[in-house]
């Protein structure tokens, strides 16, 4: 039964997900999510930190709020 989820563990996850995350959308040009990808995986490869790409915006956006003292 590896790799299979049970329903109960379906529900929890279902719940932490609406309990503890925001969700955002983003839309883009063409193209540049294949960008933003790439840029993550390198940015991966460089520092040998597996980075997805949500994250890697998610540290870009928070970066720009720091260096700009946009703090609110």
């Amino acid at each position: 039964m590896a790799g299979t989820y049970t329903e109960a563990q379906k529900k929890a996850a279902i719940k932490h997900i609406k309990e503890k995350t925001d969700d955002i959308r983003l839309r883009t040009k063409k193209g540049l999510k294949e960008r933003y990808k790439q840029a993550a995986k390198v940015y991966g490869e460089k520092t040998g930190k597996k980075i997805s790409m949500t994250k890697f915006i998610i540290d870009a956006v928070e970066e720009k709020i720091e260096r700009e003292h946009l703090d609110v």
